[in-house]
């Protein structure tokens, strides 16, 4: 059930029934292990639909179980995505301390010990400093990348829409994560998706960006938080190059 519920998660259900089902036997059994793992889990979908608002108190309290059943991976797994949650909220404050204290967690996984620079760029990406941010999104996702453990962390989706954004090596990177197996994520196929569609707009394709965009956008229908953030990017560049139709949909997106 917990497999199941893992393939839905990451195919884009928010609510992935098997996981749920999952986590109850887990609780019947004692297997604490699987309820942690799979209240991770929780709290993303919570993020990826209604923001890190909603997220935060589930990830603190997961974090917080993890530590009393001394659980150090998943504590610092449930701190990292505290800290990521953080600086999506602009609390960098919060971020910077939660990133600290998972990366000082013994038996800390690959994602924490190599995302660091992505956490930080969130505060980048939050003031518009595009540039920035691509660039600690740079020394964070290849390196994880080359390891065949990587999760399918949705925000990894971000590294090539941000350096598609910024014109920088955008098509090596929507490659690579087309060709990784990270891209089983809706939200990394989504965030690719969109990036499509500004490098389409770029080149005067306006026909195809739209296909693309309206590609991704369907694909997010049913995370409506996380498909926000991302196709932000894709309509700043639907005004620049003259394709689709952005300002209605910039208006509500940023209302």
């Amino acid at each position: 059930l917990f497999g199941l519920g893992s393939h839905e998660h990451t195919g884009g259900d928010p609510v992935a029934p098997s996981l749920l089902a999952a986590r109850e036997l887990a609780l019947e059994t004692g297997q604490l292990v699987v309820v942690v793992q799979v209240d991770l889990m929780r709290a993303n979908a919570a993020l990826l639909v209604d923001g890190p608002a909603a997220a935060l108190p589930l990830l603190r309290a997961t974090a917080e179980r993890a530590g009393r059943l001394r659980l150090t991976g998943l504590q610092a797994m449930a701190e990292l995505f505290v800290a990521i949650d953080s600086g999506l909220a602009g609390d960098e404050e919060a971020m910077t301390s939660w990133l600290a204290a998972a990366e000082a967690r013994p038996d800390a996984p690959l994602e924490v010990t190599r995302l660091g620079p992505m956490v930080r760029a969130l505060p980048h990406l939050l003031r518009h400093g595009q540039a920035r941010a691509s660039a600690l999104f740079d020394e964070a996702v290849p390196p994880l990348l080359e390891h065949g453990s990587a999760i399918p962390i949705d925000h990894i989706g971000l590294w090539a829409l941000l350096r598609t954004a910024v014109g920088d090596r955008d098509d090596a990177a929507r490659d690579t994560l087309r060709g990784h197996k990270v891209a089983m994520a809706t939200g990394i196929r989504a965030a690719v998706a969109y990036a499509d569609a500004i490098a389409a707009g770029r080149a005067g394709h306006a026909d195809a960006a739209a296909r693309h965009f309206a590609h991704a956008d369907a694909a997010l229908a049913h995370l409506p938080w996380w498909n926000r953030l991302l196709r932000l990017f894709a309509l700043e560049g639907a005004v620049a190059d003259g394709w689709g139709d952005p300002v209605p949909a910039l208006r509500a997106d940023l209302a």
